[in-house]
């Protein structure tokens, strides 16, 4: 898998939506900054796209990755895989007593989006087949 570009709103330091950050003309890259920058959220909002919960925390503790004084967060991953291109999106909202999450999962082609699955599931499926 390769990461190609990635797009974060309400995910722990990145409370407004942030400029994509864009990997697919790089080759190698490095994510450097002073502590508390967001580096570690950078990998984490990875994880978070592609699997639904970060393995540090794992899956019950994500509601902690909401920004503070947001009620919701939510990310978007374009990756490679076996030179085909896909965008996993998920967004979670804190309701009163549970945390609710969506995702989809599409191939992207020249003709535009292909869905592939929309129910969390079923994403979490397909990105294991992949």
């Amino acid at each position: 898998m390769r990461p190609l570009r990635l797009e974060v709103e309400g995910f722990t330091c990145y409370r407004d939506p942030q400029p994509a950050l864009e990997f697919s003309g790089l080759t190698l890259f490095a994510i450097a900054g002073p502590t508390g920058a967001g580096k570690s959220s950078i990998l984490d909002a990875m994880l978070y796209a592609l699997f639904g919960e970060v393995p540090r925390i794992g899956k019950h503790g994500i509601s902690e990755f909401i920004s503070q004084s947001r009620d919701r967060m939510s990310v978007a991953l374009d990756f490679r895989v076996r030179n085909r291109n896909f965008r996993v999106t998920r967004v979670s909202r804190q309701l009163k007593t549970a945390l609710k999450t969506d995702a989809t999962l599409a191939e992207l082609t020249a003709a535009g989006e292909r869905s592939i699955a929309s129910q969390v599931k079923q994403v979490n499926e397909e990105i294991v087949k992949l």
